[in-house]
């Protein structure tokens, strides 16, 4: 069994045993119900009732899993151990091996270097080699046990393998069904008889209890019967005394009297025949109850025979199960198989299909391409042959021209020179173009011979590609094949699966049918019984009706009771309606409080919208008086920032000033020398300067007016200059 069927398995325990353990919490008495197990049955097997409680055979097959996978797990961590241990060892003696060829070395070298040594350095030499053979050999013997017991181990395995899929086992899975089967047979059969039992002994019992219910109520009837005839007697002998009747009535009511005393005399005998009855009943209730020990009793021995046997059961059970998903599983699976099969041979012949039509189409395209070039290359031989043709012939005509025109002689002197020249190369001309006609009708011939070649290592490719296709199909139906042979195997287990299903169908209904016979025997036995339980009734039926008419002359003392009981109760109904109506006022009352705090929580309600209506306003005037007060405080940083700017304005007209100053000062020094109107006016504008810095050391000075002043001063100036 391979780990994805266990897995697979695994998973449908888990999801068997959620909705398990969900149906019994849901309906935790439904087995108890629907198998009339008894509470002595649960007591002897509480894990029938108790869904925490295991069987025993359970707990005890979970104990042995859980021990058996403590020793792999010990095992598991043993050979980790030694494995390991065996890796040190290993690496110990590598090292202490690598040691020593270097002491060896080093120990030798310098003997080697002073020239050779002594005889004993040759003796510990050799000794040292020897050891180190022997540790060779020691690691060599190790190792070949290492791999000795690694093949034992795989040995064991295998041979466990084997004896799970031998024969053997196989008998022991048979053995198991046949105890399972026997054991179900055996269970069922007791089930049935215990529980034929059971419904004797109910039947036994209720009818006994209705025996004993209509023996008390005759009794009540004949002690009821006795105490009228002795009240009769009563109401006889005082009426004979106080009307002092006749002795004709008296006579009639003496017959009566014995009529009655009959009666009673029949219900006694039918009394004791009820008695009678009521002890063979319980003599017979007694055999039954002996008889269901004696049946407990076998049915625990044969509970305690099948005990041995129930985990062999229970274990033939879970591999049937798992036998039974297993060929669902495979079935599925052969399905699936086919059904992808089948996808894969269609898909792959249409695949084959359109790459064969695909190829045939392509080598047709190119046959064609290659026939209507090879036509056209033709073609164009041809021409050029009748072109070489041609120029054959004119070359002959030519040279036959020329010879003529050689024959005629000297006579014509320079003309037939020109001529000769002429027909000479008209010759070259031709002989060039013969040339080019057998150059290019070569270079075409290579051009097939090459189309030609190409066209055979296509054809050559595409019957290669064919026969891989082929190949490839013959792969895909052999393995076909052998799905086919897995799914045939698959359906003859499933076929053998279905004939022991049918067969245990079978053994089922056979049991089916004869529980029916014994149920349809009980059945009679029970109509016999009800059919003369049914005379009986009919009999005490008949002296019930005699009885009635005479006890209904007690009815009419009981209506008058219950008149005098329904006047007392129309005293308790109208003290009842007396307390109703007081409650009545008390719930109206209570209603009134009631809508009064109603309407008292409907103020407050309203009262505290408005609170927070009011609570909403305030907090929106707070944002906006803080929202203004961030606009005033922009404001001011605006301000401050304005302020900083006219003190900067300030100081750069402060610096302007010194220095128009200095310049006014120098210009006056240069001006002395010279007096003229400019002087006139400089000194006129050094006056308007000084005016204007003034203002402006007063802080009156603005741009403006220091505009206009220069102005002022160009004009001036220009005046003069003109």
């Amino acid at each position: 069994m391979s780990k994805g069927e266990i897995e697979f398995l695994k998973d449908h325990v888990n999801k068997l045993s959620h909705s398990l353990s969900q149906y019994q919490k849901a309906f935790p008495n439904f087995i108890l119900e629907e198998h009339g197990i008894t509470e002595q049955d649960v007591r002897d097997q509480p894990w029938l009732a108790n869904s925490n409680q295991l069987h025993p055979l359970l707990r005890e097959y979970d104990a042995t899993i859980h021990g058996l996978q403590g020793q792999i797990s010990h095992l598991e961590h043993e050979l980790d151990r030694l494995r390991n241990q065996a890796r040190e060892l290993i690496q110990e003696n590598e090292r202490l091996h690598q040691d020593l060829k270097e002491a060896i070395q080093t120990h030798i070298s310098p003997r080697h270097g002073a020239g050779g040594g002594d005889g004993d350095d040759g003796v510990l030499l050799h000794n040292l080699q020897q050891q180190l053979e022997l540790i060779m050999q020691e690691r060599d013997a190790a190792q070949e046990k290492w791999r000795e017991a690694g093949q034992e181990v795989d040995r064991l395995v295998a041979e466990l393998e084997m004896e799970k899929e031998s024969h053997q086992w196989r008998v022991v899975e048979q053995q198991a069904h046949q105890v399972k089967s026997q054991y179900q047979e055996s269970v069922t059969a007791l089930n049935g008889e215990v529980e034929s039992l059971h419904t004797e002994l109910r039947e036994s019992r209720t009818e006994n209890s209705r025996l004993m219910q209509k023996v008390s109520e005759l009794k009540l009837t004949v002690n009821d019967l006795q105490q009228q005839l002795v009240w009769k007697a009563q109401e006889h002998a005082d009426t004979i005394f106080k009307e002092g009747m006749t002795d004709s009535k008296v006579y009639e009511l003496k017959k009566v009297m014995d009529d009655l005393r009959q009666r009673l005399s029949d219900i006694t005998q039918d009394a004791n025949e009820m008695r009678r009855e009521n002890t063979s009943l319980a003599t017979r209730v007694t055999d039954l109850q002996r008889r269901l020990s004696e049946t407990e009793l076998r049915e625990n021995e044969a509970i305690g025979q099948v005990r041995d046997a129930v985990q062999m059961a229970e274990a033939a059970i879970i591999e049937k199960d798992q036998c039974e998903i297993l060929a669902k599983k495979k079935s599925d699976e052969v399905e699936e198989m086919k059904g992808v099969l089948a996808k894969i041979i269609n898909k792959a012949g249409a695949r084959t299909r359109e790459e064969v039509d695909n190829v045939r189409k392509q080598c047709n395209d190119r046959i064609t391409q290659l026939t209507e070039e090879l036509h056209v290359l033709e073609m164009e031989g041809v021409e050029k042959q009748s072109r070489l043709d041609r120029l054959l012939r004119e070359k002959r005509a030519v040279e036959s021209e020329l010879q003529q025109i050689f024959k005629e002689g000297a006579a014509e002197g320079s003309k037939s020179k020109e001529a000769y020249q002429h027909l000479n190369k008209r010759a070259i001309e031709a002989e060039r173009a013969r040339d080019e006609a057998l150059m290019k009708i070569d270079s075409l011939q290579i051009q097939l011979d090459k189309i030609i070649l190409d066209n055979q290592q296509l054809k050559q490719q595409m019957g290669s590609e064919v026969k891989q296709l082929q190949d490839r199909l013959v792969n895909i139906q052999s393995e076909f094949e052998v799905v086919s042979e897995d799914r045939m195997a698959s359906m003859d287990k499933i076929n053998d699966l279905n004939k022991r299903l049918l067969a245990a169908q079978q053994e089922k209904e056979a049991a089916h049918r004869k529980f029916m016979k014994e149920l349809a025997l009980i059945e009679q036995d029970q109509q016999l019984k009800t059919r003369n339980l049914e005379v009986k009734l009919q009999t005490t039926e008949d002296s019930r009706h005699q009885t009635v008419s005479e006890l209904r002359r007690l009815l009419t003392g009981q209506q008058r009771m219950s008149a005098r009981w329904k006047e007392e109760c129309q005293t308790i109904t109208h003290k009842f309606e007396g307390k109703l109506e007081d409650m009545r006022s008390e719930l109206s009352h209570v209603k009134k409080r009631n809508e009064e705090l109603t309407s008292l929580l409907k103020d407050s309600q309203t009262k505290t919208a408005e609170v927070e209506r009011l609570l909403s306003d305030y907090t929106k005037n707070i944002r906006r008086m803080e929202e203004r007060v961030r606009e005033a405080e922009m404001q001011a940083g605006e301000a401050a920032k304005q302020v900083a700017r006219q003190s900067m304005k300030e100081r750069q007209l402060a610096a302007e000033r010194a220095s128009l100053l200095v310049e006014l000062s120098r210009s006056q020094r240069a001006g002395s020398l010279i007096a003229s109107p400019k002087e006139r006016i400089t000194l006129d504008y050094s006056n308007k300067v000084e005016a204007v810095l003034g203002t402006s050391r007063r802080g009156e000075l603005t741009l403006d007016q220091l505009n206009s002043s220069t102005k002022k001063f160009q004009t001036s100036k220009n005046s003069t200059d003109s």
